[in-house]
C-alpha cells in the first residue's frame, strides 16, 4: 500500500456499534435513501451515529456519494466521506487530494458486527505525484 508506506495517508480499523444517528436531518436523510432492515441502512446510520460520538465535526458529511444535509454539502477540504463496502473506492485518492477523509465501511450487513477503515491525509504533498 503506497500511501500509507509513504506516510501521506493514515489508517485506522474502527469497531462500528449498530445505532442510529441522533441529529434529525441525518435521520431523515438515511430513512429517504434506505429501508430501515437494509443493511447498507445499518452501515451508513452507524457510520454517521460514530461521528457523531467521536465528535467529529467535518464541514459536511456524503455517505454513499450524496450530502447528508444539502445545506451543508462542500465537496473537499475537511469533508468526510462514508462509504459502504467500498462504493466509489476508485475515488478515493482524488477525495484525499482534496483534503477530506474517508470512512470506509468494509462489509455491511443486517446482523454481523461492523468494522470500518478511517483513511486520513498526513502528508497531502506525498498525495501529488500518485
Amino acid at each position: 500500500m503506497e500511501l500509507l508506506d509513504t506516510g501521506a495517508i493514515e489508517i485506522s480499523r474502527i469497531a462500528l456499534t449498530s445505532a442510529d444517528p441522533t441529529d434529525p436531518a441525518a435521520v431523515a436523510a438515511l430513512g429517504r435513501r434506505w429501508k430501515t432492515d437494509s443493511p447498507l441502512h445499518r452501515a451508513a446510520a452507524a457510520a454517521v451515529r460514530y461521528t457523531e460520538d467521536s465528535g467529529m465535526s467535518p464541514p459536511s458529511v456524503w455517505v454513499q456519494g450524496q450530502p447528508l444535509d444539502h445545506r451543508r454539502d462542500q465537496y473537499g477540504a475537511d469533508a468526510l466521506w462514508i462509504n459502504l463496502g467500498w462504493y466509489h473506492f476508485d475515488q478515493l485518492v482524488f477525495r484525499l487530494r482534496e483534503g477530506a477523509q474517508s470512512l470506509e465501511v468494509v462489509r455491511p450487513t443486517r446482523t454481523q458486527p461492523l468494522h470500518a477503515l478511517h483513511i486520513t491525509v498526513r502528508d497531502i504533498a506525498a498525495l501529488a505525484p500518485l
